[in-house]
């Protein structure tokens, strides 16, 4: 049984789309395009994130933690510190 166009075309739209990443895509045209409008969208959208990243974990600030566990204590804690310890790094986030 033959396919027709329309469906061919549907079905590989929805494959390129669910691949798991750029690096699954066969046809060397393909990659090329995958891998452009990956690494794209990744500097353009990612830059203002690492950037507050970045400004968080300079920040020598410090601010009242309470700690909300058993004796309820309460202390001062640098906002770099928190951060370095709170955020996921650049691989996960």
């Amino acid at each position: 049984m033959a396919y027709s166009k329309p469906y061919i075309v549907v079905h590989y739209i929805l494959y390129l789309i669910n691949a798991v990443s750029w690096r699954s895509v066969q046809s060397p045209f393909n990659y090329k395009l995958a891998q452009t409008i990956a690494n794209d969208k990744l500097e353009k959208e990612f830059k203002p994130i690492e950037k507050i990243r970045k400004s968080l974990l300079k920040n020598r600030n410090e601010i009242d933690v309470i700690d909300f566990g058993h004796d309820g204590t309460k202390s001062k804690k640098k906002i770099s510190e928190i951060s370095s310890n709170s955020l996921k790094s650049k691989k996960y986030a």
